[in-house]
């Protein structure tokens, strides 16, 4: 993930959205938002996170959150 996030061109990007899931904790978030704004990507304040695996209902709020992200619900 940090090698894509140090690939990242910020003048090329509009806006980004975090999501993770990870292992340990939602502090990938942190990392991730970091990185983005760092490189002069605006971020989004919502995030999506899960814990581990998704679960399928994880999974259909993951679609309902992106759905939102891009103005699509």
């Amino acid at each position: 993930m940090k090698e894509y996030l140090d690939a990242l061109y910020g003048n090329k990007i509009k806006r980004a959205v975090a999501f993770s899931t990870s292992w340990i904790s939602k502090h990938s978030i942190d990392l991730i938002k970091k990185a983005l704004i760092q490189k002069g990507i605006k971020v989004e304040e919502e995030y999506f996170y899960s814990k581990n695996k998704p679960t399928d209902d994880e999974l259909k709020d993951a679609e309902k959150f992106a759905k939102k992200m891009i103005g699509d619900e």
